[in-house]
């Protein structure tokens, strides 16, 4: 099954959209529509979300970018280069839940001095 590229277009633009509200939004559709998506837009979906979450300022967006790439892994194998840019975040910049996510996905942490 496979969500169509005018639909995946349409997700990817909410995923990456300027307000806060669309963004939430793009991530929580992203969570919603995660079995259905095939491989390959799953990956697209996936390295999006991580790319956007490493760089997110608003903690309930990251919180809702992280759930949906673990949704999506419960449905896809992760190819582990797709969340690679997760690994910017330190552990200062996220709270429990969000390190109980990137737990789950298997990604350490590095303190904010950290190379």
């Amino acid at each position: 099954m496979a969500v169509g590229a005018e639909d995946l277009i349409q997700l990817l633009r909410r995923i990456m959209a300027v307000d806060v509200e669309g963004r939430e939004a793009g991530a929580e559709n992203a969570s919603d529509w995660a079995t259905v998506f095939d491989r390959e837009e799953a990956e697209s979906v996936v390295l999006v979300l991580a790319n956007m979450a490493s760089v997110e300022r608003n903690s309930r967006v990251r919180e809702a970018q992280l759930h949906a790439i673990l949704e999506i892994s419960d449905t896809h194998p992760l190819r582990a280069g797709l969340v690679s840019s997760l690994g910017r975040l330190t552990s200062e910049d996220i709270n429990e839940e969000q390190l109980s996510y990137l737990n789950e996905l298997e990604l350490g942490l590095r303190k904010r001095d950290d190379p």
